[in-house]
């Protein structure tokens, strides 16, 4: 039996793997694995101890609170995780699990070229060619934290949810007009993002798909992004237990 775990800035997906099948158990905050008890009651309720652990996280905190705690049970998707991936002449040293997840996802999916748009805490990209050559992508911030940091780092500025759905009228207040900046300058950002993806050798014809937790509302309003299936991201990590 195969547990997998995807760590995020924000918040974490554990799912079980059975016959080749992912089943997602639970979604949390990534914070709460950071808690010894709260780990104890974890992997008592999904009798974690019975199978073997494979995770891919950008919490450095959470990587070493599970190292701890599962020991020899637990391993992390690395570059050498994914050897049909190729990442010559791409600085891997910094490179997010993730983002190495969702390549191996595009690729079993979708084959290549294919670009990943990643719509979650950060917007991030990954294309590969159609060498399977990594090519990178971008990073750049979300809308809720775009939102957020309008709020902490202004005195007046509130602090707002994310709106589901972008308005098409001219703001007629200043927590309209926040949203309407969000919501229109992303959308203008990864429409860019494409564009110039699109340019680069190899990546002319490139599937474009989305993935992560605010996928469907950039789904909505770029009609080149596909959306990726639930558990995109899961599905890479589980890629790595093959290697």
């Amino acid at each position: 039996m195969l547990f997998v775990l995807n760590i995020g800035n924000t918040h974490t997906q554990l799912a079980r793997q059975d016959d080749g099948e992912l089943k997602l158990l639970e979604k949390l905050p990534s914070a709460e694995l950071l808690q010894l008890e709260f780990l104890r009651h974890l992997e008592s309720r999904h009798a974690m101890s019975q199978g073997e652990l494979l995770a891919a996280s950008v919490l450095p905190a959470a990587t070493a609170a599970l190292s701890e705690f599962f020991a020899d049970s637990i391993s992390f998707a690395t570059v050498q995780s994914y050897p049909g991936i190729d990442f010559d002449g791409y600085d891997t040293s910094t490179l997010g699990a993730d983002r190495l997840a969702n390549a191996a996802a595009a690729l079993e999916l979708y084959g290549t070229p294919v670009l990943v748009v990643d719509c979650g805490t950060c917007i991030t990209s990954e294309s590969l060619d159609a060498q399977r050559r990594f090519r990178g992508g971008v990073i750049m911030p979300g809308r809720a934290m775009q939102l957020r940091s309008m709020n902490l780092l202004t005195a007046q500025l509130p602090d707002l949810p994310l709106e589901p759905q972008k308005t098409n009228t001219m703001p007629a207040c200043t927590a309209q007009a926040m949203q309407a900046g969000v919501a229109w300058g992303c959308i203008g950002a990864v429409k860019e993002i494409i564009r110039e993806m699109k340019k680069q050798p190899g990546m002319q014809n490139c599937q474009c798909v989305a993935a992560g937790g605010d996928r469907r509302f950039f789904c909505e309003n770029i009609p080149e992004l596909e959306m990726a299936p639930e558990l995109f991201t899961l599905r890479g990590v589980a890629l790595a237990a093959k290697n």
